[in-house]
């Protein structure tokens, strides 16, 4: 069993499907109330989805759930990264790769404050996870919707072409304010849990 959350003490901890689920449905709830110009209802509804229910995937890695549950301290229990990362590789040819990035910085932030400089990736490390990440949900048969699990080689290419995109989200930022309010909207729901 994969947690997302776990107590000690009691040996007792949430479940990670149930907590991406729940998250990705408080995200979904809400939408009625907000539309934004510009984009597709449809096309925020699935990414609001998608981010709900990829924001803590990353928690899926030996590294993560030892740390959790044991409290085994180790430099790859970090999961943000990861879990954007894998976010990224979901969402090939389903977004723009605008909204794609938007989806990678609420993702990559959500457990501080909104950032979107992104200093010193170590592939090495992102490499290790996300190979540990595919082992891991394969052994623990844990359902990750959209991800082709067959296609467990890692391509650094692919984070890096959506990190490179921010040079251009800064400059249409520059523009219009949609794509503030659109990531402060996404950023704001995974950033409560």
């Amino acid at each position: 069993m994969l947690y997302a959350h776990f107590d000690r003490d009691k040996q007792e901890g949430q479940e990670l499907s149930e907590h991406l689920e729940n998250v990705s449905s408080l995200m979904t709830d809400k939408l009625c109330y907000m539309s934004f110009d510009g984009i597709l209802m449809n096309n925020l509804k699935r990414l609001l989805l998608i981010v709900g229910r990829y924001h803590d995937v990353g928690k899926a890695t030996t590294y993560f759930q030892s740390y959790l549950i044991e409290g085994l301290e180790n430099e790859l229990k970090s999961h943000s990264f990861l879990s954007s990362s894998v976010f990224v590789k979901m969402c090939e040819g389903t977004f723009s790769k605008d909204l794609i990035y938007l989806g990678f910085i609420a993702i990559l932030n959500h457990h501080g404050s909104l950032n979107t400089y992104i200093d010193g990736v170590n592939w090495n490390h992102l490499t290790k996870q996300y190979k540990n990440f595919i082992k891991t949900i394969r052994e623990n048969s844990f359902n990750v919707e959209y991800l082709d699990t067959n296609r467990a080689e890692f391509e650094a290419k692919e984070i890096e072409a959506v990190i490179n995109h921010k040079m251009r989200m800064t400059n249409i930022r520059r523009r219009t304010s949609l794509h503030f309010f659109v990531l402060q909207y996404i950023f704001f729901f995974p950033h409560m849990f």
